[in-house]
């Protein structure tokens, strides 16, 4: 799985590519630690490049939105397609995890 990361301004924005599954997980997951071990707090998940999500893929969204709550930080997830938007909302995370249409709307409540 290629994971683009950039920052802008105080978020670092992480877009995967391809499916986050059971094989992707812990490249997402090993991404996410690296990220905060440098001491990043601001963590946007842009997942316009997914096109398939498994429960796996969702518990992986829920762990890194938990790793960055220890340490008081911010985390969301912004453009998410149709299929994947319903299997947020089928497992409730939809309710759990801050989620924007785009990234320059999840960036404006990031910052």
């Amino acid at each position: 799985m290629k994971i683009d990361r950039n920052k802008r301004g105080t978020v670092v924005v992480l877009a995967p590519h391809g499916s986050l599954d059971i094989n992707t997980r812990k490249v997402f997951q090993d991404k996410l630690i690296e990220v905060l071990d440098v001491g990043e707090t601001a963590i946007l998940v842009d997942l316009s490049h997914v096109d398939f999500m498994t429960s796996t893929g969702l518990s992986a969204m829920l762990y890194a939105a938990k790793r960055v709550e220890q340490i008081a930080g911010k985390f969301a997830i912004c453009s998410i397609n149709n299929d994947i938007q319903s299997v947020f909302k089928i497992s409730g995370f939809d309710s759990i995890l801050d989620i924007y249409p785009n990234v320059d709307e999840a960036l404006e409540n990031l910052q």
